[in-house]
Parts: C-alpha cells; structure tokens; sequence
C-alpha cells in the first residue's frame, strides 16, 4: 500500500514581536477528522492539526489529506484502522513527523528558530597522507 501527505492549508502568525525566556509548545493533531473519499483501490482521509506557544508566541495551523492506494483488501484493512477505539499509532506517527516537519519551516519564515534542537555533526579529521578514502 501506498502513503502520501498533501497539505491543503498552511497559515502561521506571529503573535509576540520579541520572545523572552523558553517556549513550551503544543502540538493537537486531529487525525482522521473524516473520509473525503473512497473508492475500491483509494481512500482519502483528512487531517487538521494546531500548534501553539506559552507564552502566546506564535500560532499555526495545518490542515492536509493522507492517501491511501492499495487493492481493496488492502484500503478495507486500512479503514477499520482509522475507524478503530485508538487510531493506528503507526498512522498518527506519520501524520504527526510531516506536520511537525511543515510547521518548522512555517516557523522559520516568520522568524521563529526550530524549536527542536538540531544536532551538529561531528567534526572529520583529515585523512593522513597516502591514504585513501571514496567521496
């Protein structure tokens, strides 16, 4: 079976002009917020997701569409995972990293740092000499 993410909707506002002291963010994703569409061989489920700060920093909002391509066996099975007691973690993990991943460049358009700590690679010594390393 086949996954994809498209987003139908992007908005993101900076509410304070100058931020001071640390940022707890939240994250509410809600998935699935319905089934757009379905045929034998697709279905097509919505996804809303909100991110916000304390102190109110900033605001996002992310809506989008998870697709699913399989024969039918395939799109039934994924379907009694989405109507489920608790949706597929597997499924929320997927949704949750793309939007997580969109909401970080939004954030860096109006100004914000990642608010995940990027790790710096480690440093490379030179190769000595007469040694040989592939690029």
């Amino acid at each position: 079976m086949q996954l994809s993410v498209s987003f139908t909707y992007l908005q993101a506002e900076r509410l304070l002009e100058s931020v001071q002291g640390p940022l707890n963010v939240n994250l509410q994703v809600t998935f699935p917020a319905g089934v757009e569409r379905r045929s034998e061989s697709s279905l097509v489920v919505s996804f809303v997701a909100n991110v916000s700060s304390t102190p109110p920093a900033f605001s996002a909002v992310v809506k989008g569409k998870l697709v699913a391509q399989g024969s039918s066996e395939e799109i039934r099975a994924f379907e009694e995972k989405l109507h489920g007691r608790t949706p597929d973690p597997e499924l929320v993990q997927l949704v949750t990293n793309q939007v997580l991943f969109e909401v970080m460049l939004l954030l860096r358009e109006i100004g914000f740092p990642p608010v995940l700590p990027l790790l710096a690679a480690p440093m490379q010594q030179p190769p000595a000499q007469g040694e040989f390393r592939p690029v």
